[in-house]
């Protein structure tokens, strides 16, 4: 049977992260293999470890186009694991 949800809630993984777990282990406890696209108004500066993301974590740092957004789910979905 499926979890039930409040009304108005979605499917979609949006989550306002509590920040003393990173939204990359709670995307990956709630949907294990799900394709992730983070975005961040953090400088990039703020997010990457010695000038590099982890591996496999794609980031798009605000503020960006539609067109921008787009092209990087693109991206993302048609990246083979």
């Amino acid at each position: 049977m499926p979890a039930a949800r409040r009304p108005g809630s979605s499917d979609g993984h949006r989550s306002e992260c509590d920040h003393a777990v990173d939204g990359r282990t709670i995307s990956r406890r709630r949907r294990p293999g799900l394709k992730e696209l983070f975005t961040t108004g953090y400088t990039r500066n703020a997010i990457v470890h010695n000038g590099m993301l982890d591996a496999g974590v794609h980031l798009l740092a605000k503020p960006y186009s539609l067109d921008e957004l787009a092209a990087r789910v693109r991206q993302v979905l048609d990246e083979t694991a």
